[in-house]
């Protein structure tokens, strides 16, 4: 138990913390969205459910990839330590998309939102697809 607590006091566990919040948040804003629209639907609340636990698993797959990557370059003597940001990038999009999809649950509910708040996500967001398309063309800025 102090492993899983010491986890979330350093600032690598804490990213994950906010993913699981937001997936909540997520959640719960797009219920009261459905709710004041009439719109409420127990196989969209499922399917949204499903595609959190299908994000926690792409997750999942893309740090274990990564490791293995640098534990392969290990072995052959190739230095692929950049393989490690690969779960880092999956993981900060995933943040970025959670936190786009709640406020625009939050716009559809009439909540006003900062312009610089939605922009910025943009700009971020904007950057990140950047980084992945350098890196899948093998040039890493």
């Amino acid at each position: 138990m102090n492993n899983l607590i010491n986890l979330f006091k350093d600032y690598h566990g804490i990213l994950f913390c906010i993913l699981f919040v937001l997936n909540f948040l997520d959640c719960f804003t797009g219920w009261w969205k459905a709710r004041l629209l009439k719109k409420e639907n127990s196989k969209m609340g499922i399917k949204g459910i499903m595609n959190k636990l299908a994000n926690w698993i792409i997750l999942l797959i893309a740090f274990l990839l990564s490791y293995s990557l640098v534990k392969l370059g290990e072995i052959i003597s190739i230095n692929v330590g950049f393989a490690l940001l690969l779960g880092w990038f999956v993981l900060i999009s995933l943040i970025i998309n959670e936190t786009r999809s709640i406020l625009e649950n939050l716009v559809e509910l009439g909540v006003k939102i900062p312009l610089v708040l939605t922009k910025g996500l943009e700009v971020y967001e904007k950057k990140i697809e950047e980084i992945e398309l350098d890196e899948s063309k093998g040039a890493v800025k």
